[in-house]
């Protein structure tokens, strides 16, 4: 049975269809920049190491200022994709949100279409003079006597 929240409900799923795929978009750039934050700590590892056998190895002091600016470079790179991670996770957590809410509205439009269906279905029966409670039925009985 068809109702004046149909429409409505719709528009609710549709909206958390929305959000759920705009989610899903934010966690995969999180999964993305924390496997780059992963990439820059190997290479920043890697360099470390090189630099430690370049130390014991006496080596220009020119080397090692270069090293350590490359090291400073991947640190403060990783602090800014850092910084990104913590930006979409808030993206998510008020998307989530979002979800939450439209879910909520749907749901409790979904009770107000049950309940519409039910009285209209009661409302029918009772036209038919068929009762489903005894309250109905001893009503009915009351405004029958003449």
């Amino acid at each position: 049975m068809k109702t004046w929240t149909d429409p409505l409900v719709r528009v609710y799923e549709h909206e958390e269809e929305i959000a759920k795929s705009k989610l899903l978009e934010i966690r995969n750039s999180i999964q993305s920049i924390e496997k780059e934050i992963k990439k820059i700590q190997e290479i920043a590892k890697q360099e470390e190491e090189k630099t430690l056998e370049k130390i014991a190895q006496n080596v220009s002091p020119n080397f090692l200022a270069s090293s350590f600016w490359y090291g400073s470079v991947l640190y403060s790179k990783e602090k800014s994709l850092e910084k990104n991670i913590q930006e979409y996770k808030t993206k998510e957590q008020s998307c989530l949100e979002e979800i939450r809410k439209i879910a909520e509205k749907r749901i409790l439009l979904e009770g107000i279409q049950k309940k519409i269906i039910h009285k209209a279905k009661q409302e029918a029966l009772h036209k038919e003079e068929i009762f489903l409670d005894e309250v109905s039925a001893l009503q009915w009985m009351e405004n029958k006597k003449p």
